[in-house]
């Protein structure tokens, strides 16, 4: 077992039941950091998202926190932040299906006059139209 592994099995352990099968976890596809998530399954059905970060962080100034909250007051929807764990670096979430902010927004693009604005600011990245200048 990986020392993530070990660290979100704690976590899991403390927060549903000892003794959870790790099978019940399941790795997702990461971004572009060195965060990793999974989803976790209980065997009621229930779904969450774990966040393992690479290192511990301080609940008071983590940076994701902050812009959750800045998020909500706006009225973005996102995923709630149920339970963190800053010594171990773990953040349980919400689960809000496989569909991503940017699938969501490329839908929403297509069915919106603007279409042809808002379609290639969501597909193309910074590195992308970097790539297209040179």
């Amino acid at each position: 077992m990986t020392e993530i592994q070990q660290r979100l099995m704690e976590f899991i352990d403390r927060e549903f039941r000892p003794g959870t099968n790790p099978s019940q976890l399941n790795k997702l596809a990461g971004d572009a950091s060195e965060r990793q998530y999974f989803r976790y399954q209980s065997e009621s059905g229930e779904a969450v998202i774990l966040t393992a970060y690479p290192e511990p962080f301080d609940p008071d100034t983590f940076t994701y926190q902050q812009v959750y909250h800045l998020f909500r007051e706006i009225g973005l929807p996102v995923p709630e932040i149920i339970s963190l764990d800053g010594e171990l670096g773990i953040v349980l979430q919400e689960d809000l299906g496989n569909e991503s902010l940017q699938d969501r927004l490329l839908t929403a693009a297509e069915m919106s006059a603007g279409n042809s604005f808002i379609r290639p600011s969501i597909t193309s990245s910074p590195s992308s139209r970097k790539a297209q200048k040179h």
